[in-house]
Parts: structure tokens; C-alpha cells; sequence
């Protein structure tokens, strides 16, 4: 992989893909060297790749209803948090960052049981007691108990994180009735199948003896000065900011949100690289071909750069790559895909016992409806605050997102049959049944105008096709593989998949270290 200090003066960079990781990648790099010519290239007509909100505007009460349709909160105190608030700070927008504080409602979390009940996840005495009672904990606490008299695996082959959970506790019940519903709302995949080196703090653990005496440990250490990881002091050091003070200011704030949205940031990045004379963007490109040598072929026209950068899943790359055996790579990663149902009304919906981020699905509850999860938009928006105050204030409408699918999908269903499942979870959960349901299909819409009156509950959906790559067994070979072939080529990679996470944090690191290189 050819590195920035190696490109000849004035050189060019092509970028594929606009969404977060093109866009930081790009703003790092013109940063370090502003004298190359930068092209960034996207098949849609919009910037922020998965990162995109809806603006409905509704005819009756002349309101405009956004609609998250991908991410749409960021990690508290992570190294790629604090650089896209720096970022955004700079760029004049620092007044858009609001936060959730970790003792608020906005926070708690819950799961969904096989009886579809809500049960929450323990942070006070009574909630303890009510996860209790309805049986969150039994069986666990043995299995917990055992763990530190288990032999320990000294090899470092690769297993499944059920395997794991399996060899240390006995038993997959941990994965099966908890772990398995945050690796939904994480990864929408299966523990059975997903590496355990996502979680190489645990691998860790174990070989330290155990994972329950290594985490009381933790939980006894003194606590260390606070200090910036090593990226971040050489991200002040290039382009300035004070991250420590940031990170100070973030302490328990879990979540941090944007006033105007997530999407917000990447179209900010946008503007602020169009206004650079050696940026520029080809929006709607139709490439047919990508060259490790550092051609880009779109529109029929051959193209080359002294380096180019994809931030696109593999999944398409492989169509575009002309190395063979990159191609077989990368068609060995598997993907999930989303079929993601927005609801809103100006009704009551939410349970006011269940006021929070919202609930994550166990594997052990068995839903026939797939779903995953479902985030609580309102209550999240009624408990975020601006840093430092408390301004939070209650929305006047109730606004929820629904995932449905993931690796439960062996093949797509229907549209008609993924819409009959909102309906059935609706009914189950919230006990919502014969309302005026309005169903949009937004990616098909031809107008951002609706009309709803305060009985209606508008359903507006999409499906995100191959959205999550999956860390499955075997993925840190392939990645191994993948880096060691693009060694000493013109073509290097972002986005989720051979980074170190699937966050939008996780992805503007990934942009930073590579153009830090």
C-alpha cells in the first residue's frame, strides 16, 4: 500500500464512496498533504453513504419529521467521537452537539423476552428486582460462579464467541439470553458464527487466569491519569484541537447526538471539502472498474491516480477489482442485510415504564418476526442535553425505529411479509392493532410531503441491502490476506469491513490512522 509521503508532489488521489469514511479520509489527507488533488467518487447523488435522515413534511401541522434511516448516535468518550467533535467544532457547528447522560431515563436499556414484554436491564434496586422476576438472571449466576475453576485455552485458534462463552461458562446461556441481543443491535449477526476476537478484551482475560476474577480486578485498580491514546496525540499534534479537555467534558455521557441529526456531519464535511479548489466530487459516477495499479474506470473513461482509496463494501468492490484472487477474498466475506421500519405519531405509544434508548432482541426469545431491536428516537430526544446544561425538553410526538432481519434473513422476504411483521410486533409489544397505519416506502417515494392526523401512525421503511459485514470465524485471515496482497499497490481500503469496528467512530479512525501512514 503506498503511503501519502511517498505520492509525488501535486499527485492525485481518487476516493470511492461518499459516505463517512471517504469523507474524513479525504479531509485528513488534504490536511497533510494540501497539495494533492483529490477526486471523490459515489454512485448516489447524496453524500453520507448509510448515514442518511428523511425531512417529511407533514401538510396538516406544516412540521418537519426526520426520520433517522442508518446511525444516528455516536459512543461517548471514543477516540472517533472526540475527532468528529473536534471536526465539527472547527467546521462552526460545535452548538449541534447534545449528549445523554448515563443517570438518565434517555439511557436505560432493556430486552425483549419470548413473552414480547420489555424487561430492563438492571440500574437501580427495582429494576434488579423486575429483571429478576421475570427470570433475566436464572441460571446464570452458577455458570458465572464456575467460571474461574475452568481450564484455560492456550492456543490461539479461532472460535465462535458461542464457543467461547461455551468452553469458559458451560454453557451458551449468557450468549443466549444477553450477549446475543447486543451483538444484534451491533453486528445484526450470530454468535454462533461471529469471531470472539471482537471481543479480544475477553480472549485476554482468559489468559490471565479467568474472565470474572480478571473484571474484579479491573473493577479494584487504581484509576490512571487520563491521558489521549497515541493516535489522538499525533491527531493534535497535525491538526490541533484540545481532545483532553473534550474528553473530560463527555464523562458520563454515554451517547452524544447532533440537534439537527447525525447526517448533519457528513454533510458538513461536504461543504467544507467542496470549498477546497483541489477537491472534487463526481456524484451519480457509474464505475465499471478499480485497479490496484490506481486506475479508476467511470463512464467508460480510464483514470489514474498515484493512489486510490475505496470506502465501499467488498461485496461491490469484488465486481470492480481486477485481481483475481482479491476477488475470492473478498466474496468470502458475508454480509447482513436491514429491513428498517421508522414509525411515528403524534399518540402515545412507548410505555412510560420503558422510557429509554430502547430494546435489543436475545436469541432465547424466539420471535418469529426477526427482529432485532428497536431504538425509542423520542425518548432519546427528551433526555439528550447540550453539554453542561439542562435544557432536555419532551417531544410532543412518539418516534421509534424497528430492525428486522439481519442473519435471521437466509433469503429477503417480501416487502407485503416484512410489513406484516411490523404490524405483528406493533400489535405484541405496544398493543397496537386496527389503527390507521400509513405505510411509505421511502426509497420509492415521490413526494416529502404527508398528510397525518393524530390518530395515524406513519410506517415509513426501507431495506438496507448488505449494510453489516460480519466478523464471522475465519475473518482475520482473510484480512491478513486482503492487507498483505495491497502492500506495495496504489490501492488501499476504509469503510467497515477491514477496519476495526462497523461505528461511524470506528470508521473515522480507521480514515485517520491509514492517512496518518
Amino acid at each position: 500500500m503506498s503511503s501519502l509521503s511517498k505520492i509525488r508532489a501535486n499527485g492525485s488521489i481518487g476516493v470511492v464512496g461518499a459516505g463517512i469514511s471517504g469523507l474524513t479520509y479525504a479531509y485528513f489527507v488534504s490536511k497533510i498533504r494540501p497539495d494533492l488533488k483529490i477526486t471523490i467518487f459515489d454512485k448516489s447523488e447524496k453524500v453520507g453513504g448509510w448515514i442518511q435522515t428523511a425531512e417529511l413534511f407533514d401538510d396538516n401541522t406544516h412540521e418537519i419529521i426526520k426520520l433517522d434511516k442508518g446511525p444516528r448516535s455516536l459512543r461517548g468518550v471514543s477516540d472517533g467521537t472526540l475527532v468528529i467533535l473536534d471536526i465539527l467544532k472547527k467546521l462552526g457547528h460545535g452548538d449541534q452537539i447534545k449528549v445523554i447522560n448515563s443517570k438518565s431515563k434517555g439511557n436505560r436499556k432493556y430486552l425483549l423476552n419470548s413473552n414480547y414484554e420489555i424487561m430492563p436491564l438492571p440500574h437501580d434496586l427495582k429494576s434488579h428486582l423486575k429483571a429478576s422476576k421475570m427470570g433475566m438472571f436464572s441460571g446464570i449466576i452458577s455458570k458465572v460462579l464456575t467460571e474461574p475453576f475452568r481450564k484455560i485455552k492456550k492456543d490461539s485458534q479461532d472460535e465462535s464467541i458461542d464457543s467461547f462463552f461455551k468452553r469458559r461458562f458451560g454453557s451458551t446461556i449468557i450468549t443466549d439470553k444477553i450477549l446475543s441481543a447486543i451483538i444484534h443491535g451491533i453486528y445484526a449477526g450470530d454468535t454462533s458464527k461471529l469471531s470472539i476476537k471482537i471481543f479480544s478484551r475477553l480472549q485476554n482475560f482468559e489468559q490471565q487466569g479467568s474472565i470474572i476474577t480478571s473484571m474484579i480486578k479491573l473493577l479494584f485498580k487504581p484509576k490512571e491519569e487520563p491521558k489521549l491514546t497515541p493516535t489522538l496525540q499525533i491527531y493534535e499534534t497535525k491538526f490541533g484541537g484540545d481532545l483532553m479537555t473534550l474528553s473530560n467534558n463527555l464523562k458520563g455521557n454515554p451517547m452524544v447526538v447532533f440537534k439537527d441529526s447525525l447526517s448533519l456531519f457528513p454533510r458538513v464535511m461536504a461543504d467544507f471539502l467542496k470549498t477546497n479548489g483541489n477537491i472534487k466530487f463526481v456524484m451519480g459516477s457509474d464505475i465499471s472498474a478499480i485497479s490496484t495499479d490506481g486506475t479508476i474506470t467511470n463512464n467508460g473513461e480510464s483514470i489514474e491516480f498515484d493512489h486510490v482509496r475505496s470506502t465501499i463494501d467488498v461485496k461491490q468492490l469484488s465486481k470492480l477489482i481486477n485481481s483475481q484472487e482479491l476477488k475470492e477474498d473478498f466474496e468470502k466475506i458475508q454480509y447482513v442485510s436491514i429491513f428498517m421500519a421508522n414509525v411515528y405519531t403524534k399518540q402515545r405509544i412507548i410505555p412510560s415504564d420503558a422510557e429509554g434508548f430502547g430494546f435489543l432482541v436475545p436469541r432465547i426469545s424466539h420471535n418469529k418476526e426477526f427482529l432485532l431491536g428497536t431504538i425509542f428516537d423520542s425518548s432519546i430526544a427528551s433526555y439528550c442535553t447540550t453539554l453542561g446544561s439542562n435544557d432536555a425538553e419532551k417531544t410532543s410526538y412518539d418516534k421509534m425505529t424497528m430492525m428486522f432481519g439481519g442473519h435471521f434473513f437466509d433469503t429477503i422476504p417480501s416487502t407485503r411479509l416484512s410489513l406484516k411483521a411490523v404490524e405483528v410486533t406493533l400489535n405484541k409489544v405496544f398493543g397496537i392493532e386496527n389503527k390507521n397505519l400509513i405505510f411509505r416506502d421511502e426509497a420509492n417515494a415521490s413526494s416529502d410531503t404527508i398528510e397525518l392526523k393524530d390518530e395515524d401512525i406513519l410506517i415509513s421503511y426501507n431495506l438496507h441491502k448488505n449494510c453489516i459485514p460480519q466478523y464471522n470465524v475465519g475473518y482475520e485471515e482473510i484480512k491478513t490476506n486482503v492487507l498483505n496482497q495491497l502492500n506495495g499497490t496504489k490501492l488501499s481500503l476504509g469503510g467497515m469491513c477491514f477496519g476495526n469496528g462497523v461505528g461511524v467512530p470506528d470508521c473515522v479512525i480507521n480514515s485517520l490512522q491509514d492517512a496518518l501512514k
